[in-house]
């Protein structure tokens, strides 16, 4: 009985299977590349805002006790699920198969970055500012 062959089989089928194991952990792709979790404070987002463009859309976010709901004229519901600290997730969400997101990025107390991503599409940010009361 020759082993040789079993063991030049064996020995390859090890490489080979060590080799992909190394590059599926290290090699991303779009979809599933890991997500960087960023928490906003709910407080800072509460209310109305408007798109910094021309159409002047208005989104509201509504404090509803455990998430934070963004309401558009435009768009689905999504909601933000807030933790015991009243900091919210920066992702949201649609409850639809495939899920829609939205991601918030807030760039200062007055200017947001609202990204709506309908199933799995990355979608462009759009800037919303919050418009200050005039009497």
């Amino acid at each position: 009985m020759n082993q040789k062959p079993l063991l030049i089989s064996m020995w390859l089928f090890c490489t080979l299977f060590s080799s992909f194991k190394a590059i599926s952990q290290t090699e991303t792709d779009s979809i599933y590349s890991p997500v960087t979790r960023s928490y906003l404070e709910a407080k800072q987002i509460i209310g109305f805002w408007y798109s910094a463009d021309s159409i002047n859309q208005k989104v509201e976010f509504v404090d509803d006790g455990y998430q934070l709901v963004l309401n558009s004229t435009n768009t689905n519901p999504y909601y933000f699920l807030k933790d015991s600290t009243g900091k919210i997730y920066s992702s949201g969400l649609f409850p639809l198969w495939h899920t829609p997101g939205s991601d918030l990025a807030l760039i200062s107390k007055d200017s947001l970055n609202i990204t709506f991503s309908p199933f799995f599409t990355p979608g462009e940010p759009i800037l919303y500012v919050r418009k200050k009361n005039r009497k």
